[in-house]
């Protein structure tokens, strides 16, 4: 299976599946996509509902599905999915350096060495504020504006989770639009382990060590 993006001006995203199996004669081809055609009439294992369904599915979702075959030899099945603006957008963000200078950026990590690394990836930007202490940064987030947070969540004192309420909370209470990024070495920190009773939920979840591109495309995406 591969997946790539085409380069012309559609910008759709190609998924493509490929078998070796005894393929498919030009015939059959033409029928596949059909209710309960099934290539092997004598077949115990299949009732020709499976690719009847996935290309209902894709009309639905204004996808193209097709075959092409070389019987005796392969199958290829290609689907074509058309990107919104917004995918668009993104692809095109693929550096830090294309976003706007005047972001405003606070940090949050009790580690100084990532910190460093953190602080290294953001140069590109006026304004970018570290903390290693999460009191002090929960202080300064209760009265200060940032377009994004990047925090790491467990630390000594508050953890990530209290600077996304503390932020969240603000943005209700001062009309901001912060969005909070949780920079974690365990994604599972956020999709699993999330406290009882959590409300709110971070904008963007990153791995470490940070992605630079990856980062770009999550700001690009969340702002």
């Amino acid at each position: 299976m591969k997946a790539f993006i085409s380069s012309d001006q559609s910008s759709k995203l190609h998924i493509v599946v490929k078998d070796t199996g005894k393929g498919i004669s030009a015939k059959d081809q033409g029928h596949i996509f059909e209710q309960y055609y099934m290539t092997d009439q004598k077949s115990k294992h299949s009732f020709g509902l499976g690719l009847h369904i996935s290309k209902l599915m894709t009309e639905q979702l204004n996808v193209t599905l097709s075959v092409r075959s070389q019987q005796g030899k392969e199958s290829i099945f290609t689907l074509v999915v058309p990107l919104t603006e917004e995918i668009k957008y993104m692809k095109q963000i693929t550096s830090l350096d294309k976003l706007s200078k005047n972001l405003r950026f606070v940090v949050v990590d009790d580690n100084p060495i990532n910190n460093l690394f953190v602080k290294q990836a953001l140069l590109h930007f006026y304004d970018v504020k570290i903390f290693e202490d999460s009191s002090t940064a929960i202080a300064y987030l209760e009265k200060n504006n940032a377009d994004i947070i990047i925090t790491d969540l467990k630390m000594f004192g508050p953890t990530g989770w209290d600077i996304l309420n503390t932020v969240k909370d603000s943005n209700l209470k001062q009309e901001w639009n912060s969005k909070v990024i949780a920079l974690t070495s365990d994604e599972s920190q956020v999709t699993v382990q999330i406290p009882e009773g959590q409300l709110h939920q971070f904008d963007g979840v990153m791995t470490k060590p940070l992605d630079k591109a990856i980062l770009a495309q999550l700001i690009a995406k969340i702002l």
